[in-house]
């Protein structure tokens, strides 16, 4: 499971880090602020995905795991947000 966890982990954050630089040039960010929005984007990464490991592993043997996945990954994922 761990492994899943690195590999969705790299897949996501590498494109949104690569994505950065671009966007810091539309918004004139100075070199300061794009680190500090690289810290963010990378911190949230790191723990939505595994918030979503660890609901998903708790919920992977249920029957209606989607109804019960949402009701509790929701209210844990809006303060990260």
């Amino acid at each position: 499971m761990l492994a899943k966890w690195a590999a969705f982990f790299v897949f996501v954050s590498i494109p949104l880090l690569a994505i950065l630089p671009l966007a810091g040039l539309l918004y004139h960010l100075s070199a300061e602020q794009m680190l500090h929005c690289a810290v963010g984007l990378w911190a949230g990464a790191a723990a939505l995905s595994i918030l979503s490991t660890l609901v998903a592993g708790l919920t992977s043997g249920l029957e209606k795991a989607g109804a019960v996945f949402s009701l509790i990954i929701l209210p844990l994922s809006i303060p990260i947000l």
